[in-house]
């Protein structure tokens, strides 16, 4: 396949899935199962504290070396004269001099230079924790100390449910065993759980934008509409934030973030309230005003114009 070496091949080509034997098919023998199942568990077996690459204080100290200094200045001193000859290395490249022929030698040469250090630095950085590590984890075992082999768990916090009859569902799910639900206590537990089902259902929970949506919008957190909060501490005060939904707001079936979702801009809302809401804004007997304060409860508009009035001048909400 015209590459330098097999390493090539081998990283890039070939499974890690080891499924046949070949030397035995190659000897004539019987596939060895013990021995193909023992090379797939193979990465599982590694010691995962091996040193897999060099640290930054590591790559420094090759840089650092008398070879690599030597290249340095070789190239160094190349690159002086071709800007005593010429303006840039450009130039001297076009021209074909041969002081550009020389850095370019020196370059690649310094290239290879330092890997060929890293590796060798690298490979007795592992010889030696080879020859070190299993000493020194005996001699943690033989002083009592805990010797941690596994990476820690992260631990992830509780997630916060919308509904507080999803969190009920949820520990009475995971919380009793199935042999107390035969017994007596079965049927304290089953009429409880069927009426959180029931009111479950009849929530109602606000789509989630999906990460496209999302991306579009770029206002950031001090460009959004500040919350006006109610000097009585009310939860849901009559002044509004510009795009908030009424309607949303005066819903029972949603959850308190998604009643008192402020939309990113005035057009977002509209389209919200044409998809969600339209028969509402266009009903024959008048428009309710949806907000839950007692001053708005039973409000009654005859048209579109008179409740888009009333939810500009007293919620502060522009339809």
């Amino acid at each position: 396949m015209d590459h330098s070496n097999s390493e090539i091949f081998e990283r890039s080509y070939l499974s890690r899935q080891i499924r046949y034997d070949t030397q035995a098919a190659y000897l004539g023998r019987d596939p060895n199962q013990l021995l193909i199942q023992a090379a797939n568990r193979m990465s599982r077996l590694q010691d995962p504290h091996r040193p897999r690459k060099l640290d930054d204080r590591q790559r420094e100290q090759v840089r650092r070396s008398k070879i690599i200094q030597n290249l340095y200045d070789a190239r160094q001193s190349l690159s002086q004269e071709i800007y005593d000859s010429f303006d840039t290395l450009k130039e001297a490249k076009a021209e074909g001099s041969p002081l550009h022929v020389g850095y370019l030698q020196i370059q690649r040469l310094l290239v290879a230079t330092i890997r060929a250090e890293e590796r060798s630095l690298l490979k007795a950085t592992r010889q030696k924790y080879d020859r070190q590590a299993p000493i020194d984890n005996i001699e943690r075992q033989l002083s009592g100390a805990i010797v941690r082999t596994d990476t820690p768990l992260t631990i992830h916090k509780r997630p916060q449910l919308a509904f507080l009859e999803r969190s009920r569902i949820g520990e009475a799910l995971f919380s009793e065993k199935p042999s107390m639900l035969l017994l007596e206590r079965g049927l304290n537990w089953r009429v409880p759980f069927i009426n959180d089902l029931i009111a479950l259902c009849g929530r109602r929970e606000r789509c989630t934008p999906s990460k496209r949506r999302e991306g579009r919008n770029t206002n950031s957190e001090s460009d959004k509409p500040k919350e006006k909060k109610s000097a009585t501490g009310e939860l849901y005060p009559v002044g509004c934030r510009p795009y908030q939904c009424l309607f949303c707001l005066g819903s029972v079936d949603l959850a308190d973030d998604d009643r008192r979702h402020d939309f990113a801009t005035r057009y977002s809302l509209r389209r919200h309230l044409q998809r969600c809401h339209a028969k509402r804004l266009h009903k024959s007997d008048g428009i309710y005003c949806p907000h839950p304060h007692a001053n708005c409860v039973g409000l009654v508009f005859k048209d579109l114009g008179l409740f888009k009035n009333h939810a500009a001048r007293v919620h502060f909400v522009k339809l």
